[in-house]
């Protein structure tokens, strides 16, 4: 395809728009109302726009505030796949192209971002992102609470497959666990300890969120007191854990 724009020959744009390209299956094969589709949608559109945005700048931090959106973006869209692999939207081996897709584009962002620094035209290049020793795509999928958090994801599976919760009591909970997973994968992502600080507090209050309105659906009787009590635990769990990785970072930056 002839380009007309410089940013249309940047191989990361390329492979963005491939990335959008095979999320078609996932909407054609849409069964359930989940927020994962939209988010996923919103973030892999983001990922592109901001690409283009801070290709368009001279160098400035605005230009790097755009590439950081789009990176954190990216890693959105590698938690939004492992969310719809817990629900069996995606199999296995989807999940893991598509992460494989996501993990090349991570690493030519980063490149891109350490180029602002060093030269006046970004040069794409690649960052040292490798695999971890477990063989995960991204570096969030190893801390505790981001396994914590699809765990709490799949317990909202579990109950929603029992059909024990209404729509608007379904949908809220949905909403708030994605905004966990979510703000744990970029904030673990982002470089500064601001930023760390700022979306590990976001997941906070979706936690709370979540566990508070497991008490509205208690006190309407729509689920046992005990199986919410369970899933409460779980997100005890989450807060903590987010509690203690906001004072971390709250140390570094003093």
């Amino acid at each position: 395809m002839k380009t007309q724009f410089d940013y249309e020959k940047l191989s990361v744009y390329q492979k963005s728009i491939a990335f959008i390209t095979s999320l078609q299956v996932i909407f054609d094969s849409k069964q359930i109302s989940l927020a994962v589709y939209n988010q996923i949608n919103r973030a892999s559109e983001s990922i592109v726009l901001n690409l283009v945005q801070g290709n368009s700048m001279p160098l400035s931090d605005a230009r790097l505030n755009s590439l950081d959106y789009s990176l954190g973006s990216t890693l959105e869209c590698a938690a939004c796949i492992d969310i719809l692999k817990i629900w069996e939207v995606i199999p296995e081996d989807y999940q893991n192209t598509s992460k494989q897709k996501l993990f090349v584009i991570a690493n030519m962002l980063i490149g891109l971002r350490k180029s602002v620094y060093r030269r006046s035209q970004i040069n794409e290049e690649y960052a040292q992102y490798d695999l971890n020793k477990e063989q995960s795509f991204f570096s969030h999928e190893k801390m505790q609470v981001y396994r914590k958090a699809i765990e709490y994801v799949a317990l909202l599976k579990s109950i929603y497959s029992l059909n024990q919760l209404t729509h608007k009591d379904f949908t809220s909970l949905d909403k708030y666990s994605l905004g966990i997973v979510l703000n744990i994968a970029e904030g673990n992502g982002r470089f500064s300890s601001f930023d760390h600080r700022r979306f590990f507090n976001m997941a906070m209050s979706s936690a709370l969120k979540s566990s508070a309105y497991l008490d509205i659906i208690t006190a309407r009787q729509t689920l046992e007191e005990q199986e919410v009590q369970n899933i409460k635990k779980c997100l005890k769990e989450i807060f903590s854990i987010l509690f203690k990785l906001c004072e971390y970072w709250e140390n570094i930056s003093e």
